[in-house]
């Protein structure tokens, strides 16, 4: 896990912050990019109540946010979510087009505030 300064986690906090209240725009925003723009990602999500799996992602946001000065936690946490991914099908290369899709998508709920140094941060 990158080492990030306490700058770049006070942006990630404050950030988060401002976008939490509108958690239900960017999961919903953030799923429709993620299947226009990567089709093939589609199927690792048939079946699925896609409100639950809004939530889930919410909560793994918070999840990082809550313990970004906690990596000793975190890790663990987040290896485990990763373990259980990859048994639902996601592949390595999944990794990065959700992350970019995300942070896009957080960059167009944030506006202005989203500037070059929170991207950075994030």
């Amino acid at each position: 896990m990158p080492t990030l300064n306490d700058a770049q986690l006070r942006i990630i906090e404050s950030t988060f912050a401002k976008l939490a209240p509108h958690a239900d725009a960017l999961v919903t925003r953030f799923y429709q990019r993620l299947f226009e723009a990567h089709p093939e990602v589609e199927p690792l999500f048939e079946g699925r109540d896609m409100k639950q799996q809004g939530r889930h992602l919410v909560a793994a946001l918070q999840l990082v946010v809550a313990n970004l000065r906690k990596p000793e936690q975190l890790v663990p946490r987040l290896r485990a979510m990763g373990e259980r991914h990859v048994a639902y099908g996601a592949m390595p290369e999944h990794y990065g087009v959700v992350a970019e899709t995300l942070l896009s998508t957080m960059a167009e709920l944030a506006g202005k505030a989203w500037t070059p140094t929170v991207h950075k941060a994030w």
